[in-house]
């Protein structure tokens, strides 16, 4: 919001099939700033329909996407919002959608979690959790998929 170009990469990391974030905030006099290199964030796979990739939401943040939409019949997706707030980057939200192939009819896992408000869903089911947005840096997965499980 100050008017600065930022970037963000997703870097591979091949000593874990993952890839790391790494976000650079714009300076005033057009430099830029490394300021968080998140080590292995999300799985990368090597084809397509595995690798994760970036975009960007329309309310100013930042949209981490992971799949398998390739491989065996157990498919899933992975959404992880992040947000710049208070001169730190925050876990904003997280969705998981999962599905089996095999089992057209399985209802599978659906889960939508705003960490900014602590409200979400879980298989179409009302959930909260502490609204207490995780910074970046100490984002844990589990954490979330606490709510997220049966």
């Amino acid at each position: 919001g100050d008017g600065s170009m930022d970037r963000a990469l997703l870097v591979a990391n091949h000593e874990a099939d993952m890839a790391d974030l790494l976000l650079y905030l714009g300076n005033a006099d057009n430099t830029m700033t490394l300021a968080l290199n998140k080590k292995a964030l999300v799985w990368k796979g090597a084809m397509w329909g595995t690798l994760p990739s970036l975009a960007l939401s329309g309310k100013e943040s930042l949209l981490i996407k992971s799949a398998n939409d390739a491989i065996g019949r157990n498919r899933w997706s992975q959404t992880l919002t992040v947000a710049y707030r208070n001169q730190a980057f925050v876990m904003a939200g997280y969705t998981y959608n999962e599905y089996d192939t095999l089992e057209p009819n399985a209802k599978g896992t659906q889960c939508d979690v705003n960490l900014l408000t602590g409200k979400g869903s879980y298989n179409g089911k009302a959930i909260t959790r502490p609204t207490k947005a995780p910074l970046l840096n100490d984002w844990n997965e589990e954490g979330v998929i606490k709510e997220c499980q049966p």
